[in-house]
């Protein structure tokens, strides 16, 4: 009775029965996950309850990369380039004539701690330089103030410069005075007298920002304060972040441009990815890119800089781009010298010989709708594009592999083509094209407007990168389920009686006894000299699960366990004293257990010996998203891996996509125990190459079987698995060798049973 109250008790809570259950949404088959990371839902948790991204997973990107954001402009993921603690003044270098304290008073709404700058009589301004990464290119400084006893500050560039100044009135709500060179400056009230005050510019990287107080808002130019009253302002939560492209997407944590730091610059992960599906903008959960990419155009954008020739073309800076910026994107037109001729932009790259690049440009109808994409990297290769229906289309010169043509929105197309590098140096060229041809008519009218272009290491094309003036390298990142946070799978479920009879030698009976072995003192013994055993008769089924334990006091010599009937099942030999539990799946006819002494010098004991059925131990996972990748048809082709969970070579669990020879998309579901691998496989044409390319992958594994369902068909389950890897200590990796965007991730400490997968990759 008392099984079957644990095990309709267990079920329950599988079932995800609580009423309060909330990942009950995420169920399969009636069971509820215990983890689950739905990155287009936001919703994140461990051990069946709610928590927060940081607190599941764990994300690392040395470095920024672009995004989508929910209103189509491509932009900056949330980002700090601050290297100094946000809201800890005191951590704020080049303090002149000023001290910092804690703040004890009420905080704006989301921040933890606040400082007070202070000066004291008769000094000069004090003021605070913050580090953190600037640049030409626009950059944004924020920071939350509130009125102490001056009523003025100032951010700058440079203490004193009139020209990169902005004057704040932290009473009033006022910006009083803004130096020219400053790009845009804005104060808003937050609440409780805390003012937000935004700065942005074209941030000069040695000298950093500087935050001071003023004695009056209009003269922004002043490098003594002598009042004979000191001074304070109350300041937390600063933020330092590129802001050109389209901006910064928002933190999804604090809902706004806040990324909390203490000593180093952050890059968040890029959850809220958007994809253009046609005639909206969906959110497609995290971009994430395993792989590190260098965009080898020094000049992305500007195609007016002398880095890109022009043959036969203008090209002006008059349009606006996939950023919403104005005039980032380019209008190339063909020239007026009268007849037919090409009409390109061109920039040259340096390659190596036999690596694989990829191209891409941002493209949008003009007066014409065709784009020509060139390289000469590899003889002659080049793909047109229509970018009136969003096609590609014919080739236009050699052999161009995997072409792509990507709708992003407003008209705009993301095209491009890969190749083998056959020289070292070559050609990066974008054609105004018409009707399948790069020769259009040199009257000035033919015209195709053109955005971000890259030309990069790698099978396909990869978020965009932008340079000006440099190369520039996006990060490898990588995303992972650290071990603690992982559901325990490895705890087994007694679903049967005992099965041994006298298991605790209370009486000497029960058991068969060889020369040497004996039942004692309520433990059986094993005496020197001898190699006996001891053995009695049990009742198993072949294929199921079961788990014995026992404890071995060992002087000398091993014992060996093992299962006899039909085949021999050897499962344990054991020379450590201890409390000692192993599983094993009898075979057909095996059912006597016989504890055998493996050698003359055997001097052991062993007592409370039980054998029980369990349910088998099991985990199964699900992921879904959109993959990136090449099918290559050769040994070059790409092969990405969703999931890894690993310990060591001999035991893992993963599941793969392969487009190797002939296959163009193949699933893999691999579990390894102690280096022996059992798979369950898709068709060799589940998914085809290309870009965002949506998959739905889950599976089940356990001690007797393996199987993963794609796309809400299940597979045909393996039944010769005897045994599961107990991958406790390692960390879940996903998406360890991928490009694309993640959906979701769930994760059962049970077998959700063919149904359950089949639901969950649906």
């Amino acid at each position: 009775m008392l099984n079957l109250i644990q095990s309709l008790s267990l079920r329950s809570q599988l079932l995800g029965g609580l009423t309060n259950n909330p990942f009950n949404a995420y169920a399969a088959n009636s069971i509820a996950p215990q983890l689950v990371a739905d990155f287009k839902g936001g919703v994140y948790g461990k051990s069946s309850a709610l928590s927060t991204f940081d607190n599941v997973l764990n994300h690392v990107r040395n470095g920024n990369a672009t995004m989508v954001d929910a209103d189509g402009l491509l932009k900056w993921a949330p980002h700090t380039l601050l290297t100094d603690n946000s809201e800890d003044a005191s951590t704020w270098t080049a303090i002149t004539d000023a001290s910092v304290s804690s703040y004890a008073g009420s905080l704006p709404s989301g921040y933890t701690t606040a400082s007070t700058l202070s000066k004291t009589i008769g000094t000069t301004r004090p003021y605070t330089t913050i580090k953190g990464g600037g640049g030409s290119t626009r950059r944004t400084f924020e920071v939350i103030a509130k009125y102490a006893s001056a009523q003025f500050v100032q951010i700058s560039q440079r203490l004193g410069n009139a020209d990169s100044a902005v004057n704040y009135d932290i009473v009033n709500g006022t910006v009083t005075q803004v130096g020219p060179d400053v790009l845009s400056a804005d104060i808003t009230l937050l609440g409780n007298g805390w003012y937000l005050l935004k700065y942005e510019g074209p941030i000069n990287t040695t000298s950093g920002i500087h935050f001071s107080m003023c004695p009056s808002g209009t003269a922004i130019r002043l490098d003594t304060y002598t009042t004979t009253d000191p001074s304070e302002v109350h300041c937390t939560g600063a933020r330092f972040y590129h802001s050109d492209l389209g901006g910064m997407v928002n933190n999804p944590a604090t809902g706004d441009s806040y990324v909390p730091t203490t000593s180093a610059a952050v890059y968040l992960p890029r959850v809220g990815n958007h994809v253009h599906n046609g005639t909206s903008y969906v959110n497609e959960g995290l971009l994430l890119e395993s792989e590190a990419r260098t965009n080898l155009l020094t000049y992305s954008q500007d195609f007016t800089d002398a880095s890109w020739g022009k043959v036969r073309v203008t090209a002006a800076l008059d349009a606006v781009g996939p950023d919403g910026a104005t005039n980032s994107a380019a209008t190339i037109t063909a020239a007026s010298g009268g007849g037919t001729s090409n009409s390109d932009v061109v920039h040259a790259v340096t390659t190596v010989i036999s690596t694989k690049y990829t191209l891409s440009v941002y493209a949008k109808a003009g007066t014409l709708t065709e784009l020509m994409l060139y390289s000469s990297h590899a003889g002659n290769t080049g793909t047109y594009f229509d970018l009136s229906a969003g096609t590609v289309g014919s080739t236009a010169f050699g052999s161009p592999l995997d072409p792509t043509i990507e709708d992003v929105g407003s008209g705009w197309y993301r095209c491009s083509l890969s190749l083998v590098a056959t020289v070292t140096s070559g050609e990066f060229r974008a054609y105004i094209s018409t009707g399948g041809s790069f020769v259009v008519p040199q009257d000035g009218t033919p015209s195709i407007l053109i955005y971000g272009a890259q030309f990069e290491e790698g099978s396909t094309p990869s978020s965009y990168i932008p340079t000006a003036g440099a190369t520039v390298t996006r990060a490898a990142e990588t995303l992972s389920v650290p071990a603690a946070n992982m559901p325990d799978y490895q705890t087994p479920v007694v679903i049967g009686p005992e099965l041994v009879t006298n298991g605790d030698f209370a009486t000497d009976s029960d058991w068969t006894l060889a020369t040497g072995a004996a039942i004692s003192g309520g433990q059986l013994e094993f005496s020197p000299g001898s190699t006996g055993n001891a053995t009695q008769s049990l009742t198993l089924d072949a294929g199921k699960v079961y788990r014995i334990t026992f404890d071995l006091v060992r002087r000398d010599g091993a014992l060996s366990l093992r299962l006899l009937g039909g085949t021999t099942n050897n499962f344990a030999t054991v020379s450590t004293t201890g409390p000692h539990t192993y599983y094993f799946v009898p075979n057909a006819g095996n059912n006597e257990l016989i504890i055998l002494a493996t050698n003359s010098n055997i001097d052991a004991d062993i007592d409370n010996i039980s054998v029980k059925e369990i349910k088998p131990l099991a985990v199964s996972l699900a992921i879904d998203g959109q993959m990136t990748y090449a099918d290559g048809g050769t040994a070059t082709g790409d092969s990405r891996s969703t999931l890894r969970w690993y310990l060591n070579s001999s035991n893992r669990i993963t599941h793969i996509l392969s487009t190797l020879t002939t296959r163009t998309g193949q699933v893999t579901a691999q579990q390894i125990s102690s280096g022996v691998a059992d798979t369950a496989q898709s068709g060799q044409t589940t998914y085809a190459g290309g870009v965002n390319v949506p998959f739905s992958v889950s599976s089940r594994h356990g001690s007797t079987f393996i199987n993963a369902a794609t796309d809400g068909t299940a597979l045909t389950a393996d039944t010769t698995p005897t045994s599961i890897a107990d991958l406790s200590t390692a960390d879940l990796e996903i998406g360890d060798t991928f490009m694309g965007n993640i959906g979701k991730v769930r994760v059962w400490p049970v077998d959700i049973g063919d149904a359950g997968i089949a639901e969950a990759s649906a």
